[in-house]
């Protein structure tokens, strides 16, 4: 019996970046804040009657559950900043896999089955049932599964990436990593920005905003939401539409709330929806003429854009969630707890024979998950600067899947 292989690549933007050319267009009404340098040490200019003392400001990570400097920390972690992720435009986990080496992003037909590697470490399964080993915390909130991390991320603080076994330190066990996000607190005065992205090829269009402040003298809060749209950048010559586009939108709101100098309340809610109609892969070669003939008008070669389908694959994502946490000074002692709901919506299409094929034959899939689930923490932490310094708390997680 003869083998016949396919050979096919994910048509994912990436594949095609470099025959993009970008025109950015960006209005700023206000400063996000001074970039963080990346070193615990501060360097000083000898002063002189015209010249004040700069300083480096040092970098405060929370990978133990406590606010320490990034330098005395015994773990095993790298922290990117948030704005400089702005800058370059990487508003999602996907993208920032490129800023740390030992971290890889495992993509599949839809974002349901996309993972997390750290290390060559993580976790290839499709089942409901099982957990991911890179676990993604968004302000303190574990995330269940996998698939809820991969939309885009509003008012980015930093991002820790966690190597190696993280123990039930961050609620769960995470046996690979961890990736722990953190967004921006609101401003104490009040801010706002604005800023639009064009892309030419494909006519990809970004809008993000937000605006926030002081409220009340306990009270501050911030708003901000994204839009995005892309046409793409592959041809279903089945009925001419562009495919391998995206339509996003997303809002996110956070109230910080301080009666005194030893209570903080925080309350966060976010909303997001994508509708990705990336394709079910295009063919670049094949060594079987029969299907080579199936494809027709489409000639597979690394520099095809076209695919013949008679079904759109696409994605409907939509994740929601909103979480208290309460931050209590007992003296030396720091009690918190953090209370959190989330719900994530996924219904992918795919065209499983990436054919034309009706009304004689098709292979389609449709499936469905509708996730939520409810956590609890409450953690005791201990002053620093002792000789012996621990967190004690407990966890509680319960989370529902229909599949």
């Amino acid at each position: 019996m003869k083998d016949i292989n396919h050979h096919t690549t994910a048509a994912n933007r990436q594949l095609f970046d470099d025959y993009r050319s970008p025109l950015a267009w960006t209005v700023l009404l206000a400063s996000l804040g001074n970039p963080v340098w990346a070193q615990d040490s501060t360097e000083t200019v000898q002063p002189s009657s015209t010249q004040s003392t700069p300083t480096l400001k040092a970098v405060t990570v929370t990978a133990t559950r406590r606010e320490e400097s990034l330098q005395q920390i015994p773990v095993a972690v790298s922290v990117i900043d948030g704005e400089q992720l702005e800058r370059d435009n990487r508003n999602n986990v996907s993208s920032i896999v490129q800023q740390v080496p030992t971290l890889n992003f495992r993509t599949s037909a839809s974002n349901k089955d996309t993972t997390l590697f750290i290390r060559g470490v993580g976790t290839i399964s499709t089942s409901p049932g099982i957990e991911p080993t890179v676990a993604t915390v968004i302000d303190g909130v574990v995330f269940g599964r996998a698939g809820q991390s991969t939309l885009d991320l509003l008012d980015l603080e930093r991002i820790e990436v966690l190597r190696g076994p993280q123990g039930t330190l961050f609620g769960k066990n995470a046996s690979a990593g961890v990736l722990n996000v953190i967004t921006r607190a609101a401003p104490e005065e009040f801010q706002g920005y604005l800023d639009y992205s064009h892309f030419n090829r494909g006519n990809e269009n970004r809008y993000r905003f937000g605006v926030g402040g002081r409220l009340t003298d306990t009270l501050k809060g911030s708003i901000s939401g994204l839009l995005g749209k892309y046409d793409g950048n592959v041809k279903n010559v089945r009925n001419g539409d562009d495919v391998n586009g995206y339509d996003r939108t997303g809002i996110r709101g956070k109230l910080e709330f301080e009666p005194n100098t030893n209570i903080k309340f925080t309350l966060i809610g976010d909303y997001a929806r994508s509708d990705d109609d990336t394709p079910n892969g295009v063919v670049v070669s094949t060594n079987s003429t029969a299907f080579a003939n199936s494809l027709k008008p489409v000639s597979p070669s690394k520099h095809n854009q076209h695919i013949t389908s008679d079904y759109k694959s696409r994605t409907e994502d939509t994740s929601a969630g909103i979480s208290a946490t309460l931050d209590w000074q007992l003296g030396d002692y720091t009690l918190t707890s953090i209370t959190a709901w989330r719900r994530w919506l996924n219904h992918q299409y795919q065209d499983g024979d990436r054919l034309a094929a009706l009304p004689l034959t098709a292979s389609h899939d449709n499936g469905k998950v509708n996730y939520n689930q409810y956590t609890q923490e409450i953690r005791l932490a201990s002053p620093k600067g002792q000789f012996l310094e621990y967190v004690l708390g407990v966890y509680y997680m319960h989370g529902h899947t229909g599949e």
